[in-house]
């Protein structure tokens, strides 16, 4: 049997957004995309993020690097030491740790090939190249 997607869940909260000036929109991205779906009229869940802790970003990067960037001692993933993305950090993680229990726990594909596109447009492979990632 098909599986029939009636809503599409969303993970968002405006605390994930970075305001400042930079060459990549990626700061502001949610917000556009959220906005652009609602004007779109799609069937949307939105669901509350919850934080992620220090040491859940210390799962995927160097803890010195992710308490460097934190404490804005580090430059971040644009090149500088904003304390608006430092911010914005656990709340993007969260909101990708949600994602991924959830589509964990449903075993939905279509959740699944949902996550795993937006896994790779976003903080993925392509860029451990640029930051100390822990092996």
């Amino acid at each position: 049997m098909a599986n029939k997607l009636s809503r599409i869940p969303v993970f968002y909260t405006s605390a994930m957004l970075a305001k400042l000036k930079s060459f990549s929109p990626s700061a502001q991205k949610p917000e556009h995309v959220l906005a652009a779906w609602q004007a779109a009229a799609l069937p949307l869940t939105v669901n509350a993020v919850t934080a992620a802790m220090e040491h859940d970003l210390c799962l995927a990067h160097d803890p010195a690097f992710v308490r460097g960037v934190l404490d804005q001692t580090v430059e971040n993933g644009f090149g500088d030491t904003s304390p608006a993305v430092a911010a914005s950090l656990p709340y993007t993680t969260g909101a990708m740790i949600a994602a991924a229990v959830r589509v964990d726990r449903t075993g939905s594909p279509i959740d699944q090939v949902r996550f795993d596109i937006l896994r790779r447009r976003g903080h993925g492979v392509s860029d451990r190249r640029e930051h100390p990632i822990r092996k």
